[in-house]
């Protein structure tokens, strides 16, 4: 049993990691790093997010 519920418990810590990260994404996006031009050059935290890291902006010289 206790296997049992040491196994639920890594599942769950999993599941909260994976939605903090989801958020965390999801706020530089809110912060404008959607728009691929200036932001992307502007913000260097934006080089993670999801639109930088999937465009042609990954290859702007700040996100180097």
């Amino acid at each position: 049993m206790n296997l049992l519920s040491t196994i639920l418990a890594l599942v769950v810590v999993s599941m909260a990691t994976a939605v903090t990260a989801a958020n965390l994404d999801n706020n530089i996006e809110a912060r404008g790093c959607a728009t691929i031009g200036m932001s992307c050059k502007k913000n260097r935290d934006c080089c993670a997010s999801y639109s930088c890291k999937n465009t042609v902006a990954k290859n702007l010289s700040v996100c180097q």
